[in-house]
């Protein structure tokens, strides 16, 4: 019998946007399979048998800085499908705190990769005019440095891969392949994405290279 795992991480609205669609898809293939369950499953299993059992785990993971958009808050009637509620649960989504970037740039010489990139001189005052008016969890306003430095700051990193690593141990569950592949989904054109998406590969390289996965 052979397996497929599949892993796709939505980063930033876009990218939760696409792991919302990917999850209609899956939920009406799971029903249409003749799956009765109650609760919806965090991962899909489909079983093949065409020239030999074939087994495709799919999971998702979504990662944004809008608490309210990663619980389809304001858009409910699109978290809707054949009349059933697919809103993630909570081990299908990490959010991105951005309530220490003030920290963060006060302390600068603490965060070497951040220094490289936001200078001293005028971090204070720009990141004040930034972040003025802004609720907390309420995004990072399509601003790319702010949810680079969003991302750099705090435990969201560590948040990060352990909601990555739940998701793996997901689908490798029940004696399944310590195989998986990785897909990210998301928008360089927009705050929470754009600063963090190729941040978030180069932590999860990192995070990977040194594990059996």
């Amino acid at each position: 019998m052979s397996q497929k795992n599949t892993l796709l991480i939505g980063v930033g609205g876009t990218g939760c946007e696409v792991v919302r669609d990917l999850k209609k898809k899956l939920h009406v293939e799971w029903r249409a399979r003749g799956a009765e369950d109650k609760q919806i499953p965090d991962m899909f299993e489909f079983k093949e048998n065409i020239g030999g059992e074939h087994i495709s785990r799919i999971a998702t993971l979504s990662i944004d800085s809008h608490a309210d958009d990663l619980v389809g808050g304001g858009k409910r009637s699109e978290w809707v499908s054949l009349g059933e509620d697919i809103t993630l649960m909570g081990r299908e989504q990490v959010l991105l705190k951005r309530r220490f970037v003030m920290d963060t740039a006060q302390n600068i010489d603490l965060y070497t990769g951040v220094s490289l990139w936001l200078r001293r001189e005028d971090e204070k005052k720009y990141l004040t005019n930034i972040t003025v008016g802004l609720e907390p969890d309420c995004g990072c306003n399509q601003l790319r440095r702010l949810g680079r430095l969003a991302l750099a700051s705090g435990d969201n990193v560590d948040n990060i891969i352990s909601g990555v690593a739940n998701r793996l141990e997901r689908l490798s569950g029940h004696g399944g392949e310590f195989v998986v592949d990785i897909h990210i989904a998301g928008s360089i054109a927009t705050g929470t994405g754009g600063g963090t998406m190729l941040d978030i590969v180069a932590q999860l390289q990192s995070y990977l290279s040194n594990t059996s996965w």
